[in-house]
Protein backbone atom coordinates (compact mmCIF):
# COMPACT_ATOMS: atom_id res chain seq x y z
CA UNK A 1 0.00 0.00 0.00
CA UNK A 2 1.21 3.48 -0.86
CA UNK A 3 2.43 5.59 2.08
CA UNK A 4 3.20 9.28 1.74
CA UNK A 5 6.81 10.28 2.35
CA UNK A 6 5.34 13.10 4.46
CA UNK A 7 4.17 10.45 6.93
CA UNK A 8 7.68 9.05 7.35
CA UNK A 9 10.23 10.08 9.96
CA UNK A 10 13.49 10.76 8.14
CA UNK A 11 16.24 10.09 10.68
CA UNK A 12 18.96 12.17 9.07
CA UNK A 13 22.19 12.96 10.88
CA UNK A 14 21.19 16.33 12.34
CA UNK A 15 17.80 15.00 13.45
CA UNK A 16 19.46 12.02 15.15
CA UNK A 17 21.89 14.34 16.94
CA UNK A 18 19.03 16.56 18.17
CA UNK A 19 17.09 13.52 19.33
CA UNK A 20 20.15 12.15 21.15
CA UNK A 21 20.75 15.52 22.82
CA UNK A 22 17.12 15.68 24.02
CA UNK A 23 17.05 12.00 25.01
CA UNK A 24 20.15 12.37 27.21
CA UNK A 25 18.65 15.45 28.90
CA UNK A 26 15.34 13.62 29.47
CA UNK A 27 17.09 10.50 30.81
CA UNK A 28 19.15 12.58 33.22
CA UNK A 29 15.94 14.30 34.33
CA UNK A 30 14.11 11.01 34.85
CA UNK A 31 17.10 9.83 36.88
CA UNK A 32 16.78 12.83 39.19
CA UNK A 33 18.81 15.68 37.72
CA UNK A 34 17.45 19.19 37.24
CA UNK A 35 18.33 20.60 33.82
CA UNK A 36 17.08 23.14 31.31
CA UNK A 37 17.78 22.29 27.67
CA UNK A 38 16.69 23.92 24.41
CA UNK A 39 16.12 22.34 21.00
CA UNK A 40 15.66 25.15 18.50
CA UNK A 41 15.18 25.27 14.75
CA UNK A 42 13.10 26.68 11.89
CA UNK A 43 9.55 25.46 11.19
CA UNK A 44 9.17 21.86 10.00
CA UNK A 45 12.69 20.86 11.01
CA UNK A 46 11.52 18.02 13.27
CA UNK A 47 11.38 19.55 16.76
CA UNK A 48 7.87 18.29 17.52
CA UNK A 49 8.80 14.86 16.19
CA UNK A 50 11.70 14.74 18.66
CA UNK A 51 9.31 15.50 21.53
CA UNK A 52 6.88 12.78 20.35
CA UNK A 53 9.72 10.24 20.21
CA UNK A 54 10.70 11.14 23.77
CA UNK A 55 7.14 10.46 24.93
CA UNK A 56 7.43 6.98 23.38
CA UNK A 57 10.77 6.43 25.15
CA UNK A 58 9.43 7.41 28.58
CA UNK A 59 5.89 6.06 28.64
CA UNK A 60 3.54 6.31 31.62
CA UNK A 61 3.33 3.21 33.80
CA UNK A 62 1.40 2.01 36.82
CA UNK A 63 3.43 0.96 39.84
CA UNK A 64 1.64 -0.34 42.95
CA UNK A 65 -1.66 0.74 41.42
CA UNK A 66 -0.67 4.38 41.04
CA UNK A 67 -0.09 6.02 37.67
CA UNK A 68 3.38 7.40 37.02
CA UNK A 69 3.99 9.85 34.16
CA UNK A 70 7.73 10.60 34.07
CA UNK A 71 7.63 12.84 30.97
CA UNK A 72 4.83 15.10 29.75
CA UNK A 73 4.52 17.33 26.69
CA UNK A 74 2.96 20.77 27.02
CA UNK A 75 2.23 23.10 24.12
CA UNK A 76 3.06 26.68 25.10
CA UNK A 77 -0.07 28.85 24.82
CA UNK A 78 -0.20 31.42 22.05
CA UNK A 79 -0.36 34.20 24.65
CA UNK A 80 1.73 32.80 27.50
CA UNK A 81 1.46 34.13 31.02
CA UNK A 82 2.09 32.45 34.36
CA UNK A 83 -1.62 31.58 34.46
CA UNK A 84 -1.90 30.16 30.94
CA UNK A 85 1.36 28.21 31.33
CA UNK A 86 0.00 26.61 34.52
CA UNK A 87 -3.32 25.91 32.75
CA UNK A 88 -1.45 24.13 29.95
CA UNK A 89 0.30 21.84 32.45
CA UNK A 90 -2.97 21.11 34.24
CA UNK A 91 -4.67 20.34 30.91
CA UNK A 92 -1.89 17.88 30.02
CA UNK A 93 -2.46 15.92 33.24
CA UNK A 94 -6.10 16.45 34.25
CA UNK A 95 -8.93 17.55 31.99
CA UNK A 96 -11.40 18.29 34.80
CA UNK A 97 -12.63 21.87 35.00
CA UNK A 98 -12.66 23.55 38.41
CA UNK A 99 -13.94 27.00 37.46
CA UNK A 100 -11.97 30.21 37.47
CA UNK A 101 -8.68 30.17 39.32
CA UNK A 102 -5.87 32.65 39.82
CA UNK A 103 -2.36 32.17 38.46
CA UNK A 104 -1.16 31.14 41.94
CA UNK A 105 -4.01 28.64 42.38
CA UNK A 106 -3.37 27.09 38.97
CA UNK A 107 0.38 26.93 39.62
CA UNK A 108 -0.26 25.18 42.94
CA UNK A 109 -2.61 22.71 41.23
CA UNK A 110 -0.09 22.07 38.44
CA UNK A 111 2.66 21.39 41.00
CA UNK A 112 0.41 19.03 42.96
CA UNK A 113 -0.48 17.10 39.79
CA UNK A 114 3.17 16.89 38.72
CA UNK A 115 4.17 15.55 42.15
CA UNK A 116 1.25 13.10 42.28
CA UNK A 117 2.14 11.38 38.99
CA UNK A 118 5.89 11.64 39.54
CA UNK A 119 6.66 13.81 36.53
CA UNK A 120 10.39 14.49 36.21
CA UNK A 121 10.59 16.10 32.75
CA UNK A 122 8.36 18.63 30.96
CA UNK A 123 8.72 19.07 27.21
CA UNK A 124 7.51 22.58 26.35
CA UNK A 125 6.75 22.87 22.62
CA UNK A 126 6.36 26.19 20.71
CA UNK A 127 8.22 28.20 23.39
CA UNK A 128 8.88 30.99 20.89
CA UNK A 129 5.35 32.18 21.77
CA UNK A 130 6.84 33.57 24.98
CA UNK A 131 8.96 36.07 23.05
CA UNK A 132 6.69 36.58 20.04
CA UNK A 133 3.57 37.69 21.89
CA UNK A 134 4.94 39.46 24.95
CA UNK A 135 6.96 42.49 26.00
CA UNK A 136 10.42 41.90 27.46
CA UNK A 137 9.01 42.36 30.99
CA UNK A 138 6.55 39.53 30.33
CA UNK A 139 9.33 37.33 28.93
CA UNK A 140 11.20 37.79 32.18
CA UNK A 141 8.10 36.97 34.24
CA UNK A 142 7.36 33.74 32.36
CA UNK A 143 11.06 32.77 32.29
CA UNK A 144 11.22 33.34 36.04
CA UNK A 145 8.08 31.21 36.48
CA UNK A 146 9.76 28.38 34.52
CA UNK A 147 12.91 28.67 36.64
CA UNK A 148 10.89 28.57 39.87
CA UNK A 149 8.87 25.58 38.67
CA UNK A 150 12.07 23.71 37.84
CA UNK A 151 13.65 24.65 41.18
CA UNK A 152 10.62 23.91 43.38
CA UNK A 153 10.03 20.43 41.95
CA UNK A 154 13.61 19.71 40.81
CA UNK A 155 12.34 19.20 37.25
CA UNK A 156 14.12 19.03 33.94
CA UNK A 157 12.61 21.33 31.30
CA UNK A 158 13.29 20.76 27.61
CA UNK A 159 12.20 23.75 25.55
CA UNK A 160 11.41 23.29 21.84
CA UNK A 161 10.90 26.26 19.54
CA UNK A 162 12.09 28.60 16.83
CA UNK A 163 15.58 30.13 17.17
CA UNK A 164 14.02 33.35 18.55
CA UNK A 165 13.15 31.37 21.69
CA UNK A 166 16.79 31.63 22.78
CA UNK A 167 15.83 35.08 24.13
CA UNK A 168 13.88 33.36 26.92
CA UNK A 169 17.10 32.37 28.66
CA UNK A 170 18.98 35.51 27.63
CA UNK A 171 16.48 37.80 29.38
CA UNK A 172 16.73 35.91 32.70
CA UNK A 173 20.27 35.38 33.97
CA UNK A 174 19.24 32.77 36.54
CA UNK A 175 17.52 30.69 33.88
CA UNK A 176 20.49 31.17 31.55
CA UNK A 177 22.90 29.93 34.22
CA UNK A 178 20.85 26.74 34.60
CA UNK A 179 20.57 26.09 30.85
CA UNK A 180 22.69 23.84 28.67
CA UNK A 181 23.79 25.32 25.32
CA UNK A 182 20.91 25.09 22.83
CA UNK A 183 20.92 22.42 20.14
CA UNK A 184 20.09 23.88 16.71
CA UNK A 185 18.13 21.50 14.51
CA UNK A 186 18.02 22.32 10.79
CA UNK A 187 16.27 20.45 7.98
CA UNK A 188 18.01 19.18 4.89
CA UNK A 189 19.59 21.88 2.77
CA UNK A 190 19.35 20.79 -0.85
CA UNK A 191 22.01 23.37 -1.71
CA UNK A 192 24.56 21.47 0.37
CA UNK A 193 26.21 18.48 -1.39
CA UNK A 194 26.65 16.62 1.93
CA UNK A 195 22.93 16.85 2.66
CA UNK A 196 22.03 15.70 -0.85
CA UNK A 197 24.41 12.72 -0.51
CA UNK A 198 22.92 11.74 2.85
Amino acid sequence: MFKSIGAETVMHENFNAAYEYAFVAAKRGVDGERLIALVLGPPRSGKTEVSHLLLQDFKPDATDGSKRVPVIRVVTPVRPTKKTMAEAIVAALDNRYFGRQTADQLTARAKLLLKTVGTRVILFDEVQHIVERNLAKSWYEVADWLKTLSDDLSLTLILFGLPSARQIVEVNSQLRDRSDPAYLLYPYNWNQPADVTE
